[in-house]
């Protein structure tokens, strides 16, 4: 969670689902506030699939695919401040 300036703001929601989010803060043990704050700073976060290497293709696909990739002339490369950091990495 992010620490700082924090602004107060009024929702209007449901008796209901405030009962609820009110019952899952204290079953976590945090504030209302904090709970709520939690909640929707996931829904806005973007989520990021977890690959293995086993999901993955074997060496052996990566290096078939990489002589099919044509060499990038030297001119190219040069006229490209970000292909030529690229490159050098």
């Amino acid at each position: 969670m992010e620490s700082g300036v924090k602004v107060q703001t009024g929702l209007r929601l449901k008796p209901l689902l405030i009962a609820q989010l009110k019952r899952r803060a204290k079953a976590k043990g945090v504030t209302f506030n904090g709970y709520v704050e939690e909640v929707l700073e996931k829904s806005v976060t973007p989520v990021f699939p977890k690959i293995r290497k086993e999901d993955l293709g074997s060496d052996d696909d990566l290096s078939a695919l990489g002589k099919t990739i044509a060499p990038i002339p030297q001119s190219v490369i040069d006229s490209d401040p970000r292909l030529a950091y690229l490159l050098s990495k």
